[in-house]
């Protein structure tokens, strides 16, 4: 019996970023309507990143489902990060388009400080120098978080960006809705487990793989050589990343996204050749479904 089989037996337990009402929550959801239909689900809420990573380590946990990219924004640094540090697996994705909406207990005009998460700020920062140039920016670990506090505590002036969702969650009043600067605003899942399930059949056919490369050696036109291994073999890139090592600043280690499965022969050939020169980690291969 396969561990999917297995998974479909119980209650899924699902690590996500909380607290409720988030933009992972969203996504999350809407995973289970496509991926794990009819199935018991359970949700459970982390505070971070880190946490959701470990309550799968720690057996908590089935799966989690975190943020790894926006389309404005760029990667999300902890992401990968944890991605590098851990021995999980990705066995999906899913794209979500994020609404920004501008929420309070005050009139709009007695705001005077803006609480969300870095990332929602600068997804609204033509919204908030237009109108409120002069506020105080205070920093959430979540949307939801920020609707939470501005909802639960004493904080008059206070205003918070997130989802319409959270603000109708906890009891904040809607000011302003779709304030994200671009409202072409997506931001890419991961969907992450302890086993490495397969790359499943989707309709389209496509499987993508992410990897990691960190150089082992260092001489001129060492990244070039390890991007002309994925030329010959005809493997299209999808995005790759730079994220400092740790090691010794001008140390990076590199973080692409592959079309094709790491089991297909041009992938191995490719992977093969870059490990002459770079330790190299597969985070997984999983279906492909381009912006869903």
């Amino acid at each position: 019996m396969s561990d999917m089989d297995n998974m479909s037996r119980k209650k899924i337990k699902i690590a996500i970023l909380g607290p409720e009402g988030t933009f992972s929550q969203d996504a999350a959801e809407k995973y289970c309507r496509k991926r794990l239909k009819e199935k018991d689900i359970e949700l459970l809420f982390k505070k971070s990143i880190f946490r959701v990573f470990k309550s799968i380590e720690d057996n908590k946990a089935e799966i989690g489902i975190v943020p790894v990219e926006n389309q404005l924004e760029g990667s999300i640094g902890a992401t990968l990060d944890q991605l590098y540090k851990s021995e999980l697996t990705i066995i999906g994705e899913l794209s979500l388009h994020i609404h920004h909406c501008f929420a309070a207990k005050d009139k709009k005009e007695d705001i005077k400080s803006i609480i969300s998460n870095s990332v929602a700020i600068a997804q609204c920062s033509r919204f908030i120098n237009t109108f409120y140039p002069n506020a105080e920016i205070v920093h959430a670990a979540s949307t939801a978080e920020a609707m939470r506090l501005v909802a639960g505590r004493d904080m008059p002036g206070f205003a918070a960006i997130g989802s319409k969702n959270a603000a109708e969650r906890y009891g904040v009043n809607l000011i302003e809705e779709n304030i994200e600067d671009n409202k072409i605003n997506l931001t890419n899942f991961i969907v992450i487990g302890k086993n490495e399930y397969g790359c499943q059949n989707n309709n389209s056919g496509k499987s993508k793989t992410s990897i990691s490369i960190k150089p082992s050696v260092d001489r001129p036109g060492l990244l070039c050589d390890i991007l002309y291994a994925f030329k010959k073999q005809n493997i299209n890139l999808t995005k790759i990343q730079s994220r400092p090592s740790g090691v010794k600043l001008g140390c990076y280690i590199f973080f692409i996204d592959l079309l094709g499965n790491a089991g297909d022969d041009n992938m191995k050939s490719a992977i093969e050749e870059i490990k002459e020169v770079a330790e190299v980690k597969i985070f997984g291969s999983y279906p492909y479904n381009g912006d869903q």
